[in-house]
């Protein structure tokens, strides 16, 4: 005896599909939340490496380290980018000390 068809091919992209079912499904960023790389590589015009030296020169969001091996972007970040790549720099954050005071050093 035969297999009985399930009605479902397995070709290639049918597999890739079950495996990651964002991929096809998203076909636009949220505004909110937080990406993995493989969530919004779709929406960029160039590779992995030209993405991650545009992060290390300041042209691109920084990262942000869930874990070893867990590395996300802003979503808000990310909308900004794409809205305008050429023109894109991360803003610099600069320290304020906030137990400055006029009377000198806590004693």
């Amino acid at each position: 005896m035969g297999r009985r068809s399930t009605g479902r091919t397995n070709t290639p992209s049918n597999r890739e599909a079950r495996r990651h079912p964002t991929r096809e499904a998203l076909t636009t960023l949220p505004a909110v939340g937080l990406f993995r790389f493989k969530q919004f590589e779709p929406f960029l015009p160039f590779s992995r490496e030209t993405w991650r030296k545009l992060v290390c020169d300041g042209k691109a969001p920084a990262s942000i380290k869930l874990g070893n091996r867990c590395t996300v972007w802003a979503a808000a970040e990310i909308h900004k980018f794409l809205n305008d790549p050429v023109n894109y720099r991360v803003e610099v954050v600069t320290h304020v000390d906030h137990h400055s005071n006029d009377e000198g050093p806590p004693r």
